[in-house]
């Protein structure tokens, strides 16, 4: 014999999935703001950081001993914070505050994973036209 339980009413399918894809959508869409706001705090700390070690530097783009400071930065920030903090990217934060200066140009879409692949970009596309610059007046007079 079947127990009666107080969920035994009789449940509508339309109704609950109508309840379900709400509440998902709502779920869905507080997991996008939470991704996002960390997104752009993770940014910023970035640009801060980067902000400190150029302010140390005297708020110099080059300074004399700035890698032997990046290294013991990193030294310590690894220890405490883990592999994120190498060298290569406390160097990239550094860049990012030189390349960003004014804060409010941050936007909440530019990601830190965004900022990297595009400066790889450019990177690339510096380094692609120096190695053609020999050949650019044959190229303009159509001899390759």
């Amino acid at each position: 014999m079947k127990e009666k339980t107080a969920y035994s009413l009789q449940i509508n399918e339309g109704e609950i999935s109508k309840l379900y894809q709400e509440v998902r959508s709502i779920m869905v869409s507080a997991r996008e703001r939470v991704r996002s706001a960390v997104n752009f705090a993770m940014v910023e700390a970035y640009w801060l950081i980067g902000k400190t070690i150029v302010d140390m530097q005297g708020g110099s783009a080059k300074s004399n001993y700035g890698d032997g400071l990046i290294l013991e930065l990193s030294k310590r920030m690894i220890s405490e914070f883990g592999a994120g903090f190498g060298v290569s990217n406390l160097k990239y934060m550094r860049q990012f505050f030189l390349e960003f200066p004014i804060r409010h140009s941050l936007r909440g879409e530019l990601g830190w994973n965004k900022y990297l692949k595009e400066r790889a970009r450019k990177k690339w596309l510096k380094t692609d036209e120096l190695a053609r610059a020999p050949f650019a007046d044959a190229e303009e007079r159509n001899i390759i």
